[in-house]
């Protein structure tokens, strides 16, 4: 099945989703649809119900659900797990998303990540993990305790759940009034030396 013209991980991918069918169709139940397993020689491959579109032109996109895909006509790299899973990609590259409907609403974007998200249509770079109203709360690891060097940011986060860094502090406005009345009162002191120095001339 493998032949020396593919890859190592294309040959990989396929013996994985070959696997996964297999024992798919061993565990299925009377009447059940157990799917098919889709590989080509440009390194794409899939398991499942509906696989990529028979028309598209990318290259290594790799996917395991119903409907892999089936709207991706040039989109390179891309990784969908999970029913409906980058559904809507059309031509959008390195997209990975993960779990039922996720990244269902990408379509040209690419190196994006949404795992339990539907993403947003035409956004790259982003990482989405989680829904509004199905997740409540967010754990870390390995982030309580832990020093880390160089220069440091506060993390801040919106009403959408972005994430990002702390704008630097403005100097408060009782500060900043302070300071204009100390200028002031530093400018009529030179005036009045002046003032002084002066009359001290016209006198001497």
């Amino acid at each position: 099945m493998c032949q020396r013209h593919r890859s190592h991980r294309t040959c990989a991918a396929i013996v994985t989703l070959a696997l996964a069918t297999a024992l798919a169709v061993a565990a299925a139940p009377a009447g059940a649809n157990v799917g098919s397993v889709y590989f080509d020689l440009n390194g794409n491959a899939a398991a499942g119900e509906t696989l990529f579109n028979g028309t598209f032109t990318g290259l290594g996109n790799v996917g395991l659900g119903r409907l892999v895909m089936p709207n991706l006509t040039s989109g390179d790299g891309n990784t969908a797990v999970g029913a409906g899973a980058l559904g809507a990609n059309t031509a959008g590259s390195n997209n990975v998303a993960i779990g039922r409907n996720a990244g269902m609403n990408f379509t040209t974007g690419s190196d994006n990540i949404a795992i339990a998200n539907v993403g947003v249509a035409g956004q790259s770079g982003t990482i989405r993990i989680g829904s509004a109203g199905n997740h409540t709360a967010i754990f870390l690891a390995g982030v309580w305790g832990k020093t880390i060097g160089g220069q440091t940011q506060t993390v801040i986060v919106n009403g959408q759940g972005r994430l990002g860094t702390a704008p630097a502090p403005s100097a408060p406005q009782s500060q900043t009034r302070t300071i204009t009345r100390l200028r002031d009162r530093v400018a009529q002191l030179e005036s009045a030396v002046q003032q002084l120095q002066e009359e001290v001339r016209a006198g001497g």
